[in-house]
């Protein structure tokens, strides 16, 4: 092996999550922070979370968070019921949460728990 098994685990992990990474069991991660960005794909104009003022068309809060193995791991989304579910949750930075989802399209619902 070219790598000793702590880099090439650190290469095999995607740094950025999909929504789909919480469906099932979901994930268990530390809370970093949150900011707003311009996002590839960002928010659209009939975004609720848009016409709410809250984000700009084009941009995403890009949310950072660290696994158990201690690598980033960045969720960009513009998605009201991920923003509800951490304001819900009260998350602070440092915060070790459990996130889940279920449902697709305009039934999609996280949990964010408090671990």
């Amino acid at each position: 092996m070219i790598f000793d098994k702590e880099i090439s685990k650190k290469l095999m992990t995607n740094q950025y999550l999909k929504g789909t990474d919480f469906e099932n069991e979901g994930i268990t991660l530390t809370f970093k922070g949150v900011e707003k960005v311009k996002a590839r794909f960002g928010a659209s104009e009939d975004s609720k979370l848009v016409e709410k003022g809250i984000l700009e068309e084009g941009e995403a809060f890009k949310y950072s968070f660290e696994d158990a193995d201690g690598n980033e791991r960045i969720f960009e989304s513009h998605s009201m019921p991920f923003a509800v579910a951490m304001n819900t949750a009260e998350v602070n930075e440092g915060d070790k949460v459990h996130i889940s989802r279920t449902g697709k399209t305009t039934e999609t619902r996280y949990a964010v728990e408090l671990v």
